[in-house]
């Protein structure tokens, strides 16, 4: 399974964030024979932020893989131009 972070802007409807999520998931399976987790930055960021801006965006998109207990990457996908300074901060 493939972790894919998804960056929008903290001002996007719940919603949209939810329907854009899942379009993407299946979009990425229907092109690659692969699955993915879909991790919407609000979401990252509800489960994951202790107070502290620049641990959360390095956290963002360094994980530890608990198959292997490796370091890795995500890939990234910003939801348009327009994101917020901290979601393209994670970008970078």
């Amino acid at each position: 399974m493939k972790r894919v972070f998804f960056a929008h802007s903290a001002q996007t409807d719940i919603e949209d964030v939810r329907n854009n999520s899942k379009r993407l998931k299946e979009m990425l399976e229907r092109l690659h024979d692969d699955t993915y987790k879909i991790v919407a930055g609000r979401q990252d960021f509800q489960s994951n932020f202790r107070g502290d801006w620049d641990i959360w965006q390095k956290a963002a998109w360094i994980y530890q893989s608990l198959a292997n207990r490796t370091y890795q990457l995500p890939k990234i996908v910003c939801s348009h131009s327009m994101n917020g300074k901290r979601a393209m901060c994670c970008c970078r």
